[in-house]
């Protein structure tokens, strides 16, 4: 029993000082008129990784796992929804499609978990703070979307995540 513990102990502090830098370079999103724009960065660590990916996910968890504050969960929720972002923008602009639904699916729900937390932890303070982000993030994935055709499926999973966006933004209240 010892052994197992001490066994993923050290395991898990090994992915948690892996080297691994998840943040390459900054690109710029083009927002509409009227709104701030958002930094997407790259991730050097992307969905077509295999393990490497398997990893980053697998440290994103226990990062949640060891969040033991509202505010450091959001923290980490609203990073995890960026990156998602980021993700999907890169599997978008490589035209890797073996990994497109999955990116989109994970985007929403993640966005959904973030929304979520904000509202069974009801905290005032990061209502405000949380739309603004999710509003940032329809103008990207605007742009993302029309790399496609109208009416493909392809077009269709990316305004289904806009929409799910717009869901979770109306979800929250007004403060």
């Amino acid at each position: 029993m010892i052994r197992k513990l001490a066994t993923v102990t050290i395991l898990t502090v090994l992915i948690l000082i892996s080297p691994f830098n998840f943040i390459d370079a900054e690109d710029l999103a083009t927002p509409s008129s009227g709104q701030q724009s958002i930094t997407i960065s790259n991730q050097s660590v992307n969905p077509n990784d295999g393990l490497n990916y398997l990893f980053k996910r697998v440290r994103e968890k226990i990062g949640l796992l060891f969040a033991f504050t509202d505010k450091n969960k959001i923290k980490i929720y609203k990073n995890l929804v960026n990156v998602r972002l980021a993700e999907l923008k890169y599997i978008v602009e490589n035209k890797n499609m073996a990994y497109f639904e999955q990116a989109t699916n994970r985007y929403f729900t993640t966005a959904g978990q973030l929304t979520e937390y904000v509202n069974f932890k009801k905290t005032d303070d990061e209502y405000g703070l949380v739309k603004e982000e999710l509003e940032r993030h329809i103008p990207v994935l605007t742009k993302l979307r029309d790399n496609y055709e109208f009416g493909t499926a392809e077009w269709r999973f990316i305004e289904d995540d806009i929409n799910y966006i717009k869901g979770y933004i109306k979800s929250l209240p007004v403060k």
